[in-house]
Formats: structure tokens, C-alpha cells, sequence
């Protein structure tokens, strides 16, 4: 009964914020306190069975009641973006989390992100061009994920910015390489083809 009144006391003070309240009332720690423990209960439950797409989805809930993230609710949601290939945000919470603890499994998580992946801001004109193309597509089930989700959001939005596994990939016809530790940006359009790296 307590959870139910929570969410309903939540979802109350969220349509007041969204009918233009200039100054919502701020949320009670107790109750914000409480639905934190029903989501990092819910968010175990689903990290046991594997279940990552919905885990995923009660980690983004539980950023947007504004608590500070525990160790053990980034640790969950790096495995549930690595889940979907997001690697980018696997790094942002594992980084987040070796703030909180230094664990030496952490470490080396970030330390082989970081070794075997590139950092990429890719772009193309009009969207409907898009297509991300690996050379070798990945075995290792981590790797093939991330390129499968690049190439999802950027046969959805045209642009993605995030990290990929080393190696070599096309871009609706421009050829890349994507190294670790180099940043890469490429733009491609009807009217132009430009390619620019940088160090970290």
C-alpha cells in the first residue's frame, strides 16, 4: 500500500510541474527516499533474471527522481547498457561509480572500454542516408552490440555519438578507422564528405 501511495504522491507533484507551476513544492526526502528503495529492490530483482531492457528503464526512473545514484544502482545500470551496446553510457556509470568505490573489477571494466573502443561522432545529410558498415563485424557478443546500436540510432536519427569497437567501418560510402583513445568526427552529405580526429 505504501508503494502505491508514493507513486501516486510522485506522479501528482510531476503534473503539477508539468501544468506550469513556476515552483513546484519540493519533493519529500521520505517519500523520495522510499520510491529509491522500491526501484533499487525492483532493479535487483530484474538483474538477477537478466531482464536488462527493463532494468534499463528503472535506472533512467530512478535518475530522474533526482537521489544521488548508489554504487550498486550504477553498477546495474552499466550492465544494462551494455546490454543494448551503449558503451558510452556504460562508461559514464561505471566512471560515476569508481567515484563512490575504487573496485579492481571496476577498473579493469573501464580500463578494456577504454583500450578497445574509439570515441565517434558520426553524421549524415538527409537521415534516410545513414548507413554504419563494420568491415569485420565483431564475435565477441559486447562488441557486436555496440555496432548494432550505432547502427540503430543512426538509422533512426542520422547521427550518433558514442564509442565503438576498434577497427574499420563505412559510413554511407566514406571509409573510417576508429582507434582507442582517438576521438573521431565524420560528417556525410549529398553535398560533402569531411572526416577530423584528435587526441583524447
Amino acid at each position: 500500500m505504501s508503494s502505491i501511495l508514493t507513486i501516486s504522491w510522485l506522479t501528482l507533484a510531476l503534473c503539477s510541474a508539468v501544468a506550469g507551476e513556476d515552483e513546484p513544492t519540493p519533493l519529500d526526502p521520505a517519500l523520495l527516499g522510499a520510491e529509491h528503495e522500491r526501484l533499487e529492490g525492483e532493479m535487483e530483482q530484474l538483474a538477477r533474471r537478466q531482464i536488462w531492457a527493463g532494468l534499463e528503464d528503472k535506472f533512467l526512473e530512478l535518475e530522474e527522481l533526482g537521489v544521488e545514484l548508489r554504487y550498486d544502482n550504477l553498477i546495474h545500470g552499466a550492465h544494462a547498457a551494455r546490454a543494448r551496446g551503449d558503451v558510452q553510457a556504460t562508461w559514464e556509470r561505471l566512471q560515476a561509480a569508481s567515484l563512490i568505490q575504487r573496485d579492481d573489477q571496476l577498473l579493469d571494466w573501464l580500463r578494456a572500454i577504454e583500450s578497445e573502443y574509439g570515441q565517434v561522432v558520426l553524421s549524415t545529410s538527409p537521415v534516410r542516408s545513414a548507413m554504419l558498415e563494420a568491415k569485420a563485424l565483431p564475435f565477441a557478443p559486447d562488441r557486436r552490440a555496440a555496432v548494432e546500436y550505432a547502427v540503430q540510432v543512426l538509422a533512426a536519427e542520422g547521427a550518433f555519438e558514442g564509442r565503438l569497437p576498434a577497427g574499420e567501418y563505412t559510413l554511407s560510402g566514406t571509409t573510417f578507422l576508429v582507434e582507442p583513445g582517438i576521438s573521431l568526427q565524420i560528417e556525410v552529405s549529398s553535398r560533402r564528405q569531411r572526416g577530423h580526429k584528435s587526441g583524447d
